[in-house]
Parts: C-alpha cells; structure tokens; sequence
C-alpha cells in the first residue's frame, strides 16, 4: 500500500511522527519526480520485511503485525540498526547496529506485547502498551511508547 511505504519513508527521512494526510500529500509533491534517497530508503524498508518474514513469520496473524503496530516495529527495529532522526533523544534509545540482539528472546518478547494487546492487558509491567495500542495508534505520543516497548522485546529485554 503505498501510503503506508510512504509513511516509512517519511519516518526514514523527518523522524517519528503522528499521521497526517496532508504532511503525505506534501510529500508526494515534494517527491514526485526526484526522490534522491529512493534507493536507500528501499533498501531499509526491503531488508526490513526480509528480516521480519525469516525471523519472526509466527507473528503473521496477530495483532502486532496491524499497518499502525508494523509502522511502530519498522521504527524500532529500523531505529536500533540505523537510527531514526530524533528518536534517540525523544525514546533514550540509541541504535546498536541491529535490528535485534538475539532473535529468540525478540521474538519471545514480541508475542508477548501481541498478547498484551489481544487481551488489553492492565498488568503493570506492559499497561502502557495495551493503552496505547488501543487509543489513536497513529499519534506521535502513544507511538513513542509502543516503539519504546518494541524496542524492549527487539533487545530482549521482556522476560
């Protein structure tokens, strides 16, 4: 769907954001003959779902692979690999060269926050999620924290 690839790229280029049609439509204009980073920018989006359909193909039927929750994972992994501008300082996450640090323990840590949000879960280590992932899912604010967790599970960190 190409408002979606575009919405990527818009995070690839300006940084995390909330969804708005006519920053789309500004982009579309922008770049609607020369888009000098096309190449690099289908470079990451492609790696991306490689990566996501060897590594973490289980996921295909739950909630966390919903348009608005693989936005908030390319971020995330897309951030921990490369960086995405201004996320570092908005989520304190630097990036660490990977998408992931074991594919195991991110997957494991991944299903969980799906989990979290096919129950709406209020357990207090992962609330914050599930709100988030059930209020307005394309706003700067709840897709901070939704990238925060996902970045939790990409580094293993959910137990």
């Amino acid at each position: 769907d190409v408002e979606f690839i575009t919405e990527l790229c818009v995070a690839l280029d300006t940084g995390l954001d909330s969804k708005v049609s006519t920053k789309l439509d500004k982009i579309y204009l922008e770049y609607d003959e020369t888009f000098a980073k096309q190449k690099d920018f289908e470079k990451r989006v492609t790696e991306f779902f490689d990566m996501f359909a060897k590594e973490f193909s289980s996921l295909k039927k739950t909630k966390i692979v919903s348009l608005n929750s693989m936005h908030d994972l390319f971020i995330a992994a897309t951030h921990l690999k490369y960086g995405i501008p201004g996320l570092e300082d908005l989520i304190d996450e630097k990036p660490i060269g990977a998408y992931f640090k074991d594919a195991k323990k991110a997957l494991s840590g991944l299903e969980k926050l799906s989990n979290a949000i096919e129950v709406e879960s209020d357990e207090d280590w992962v609330k914050d999620f599930a709100l988030a992932s059930k209020r307005s899912t394309t706003k700067k604010r709840e897709r901070g924290v939704k990238i925060k967790f996902m970045i939790r599970a990409l580094k293993g960190l959910i137990k």
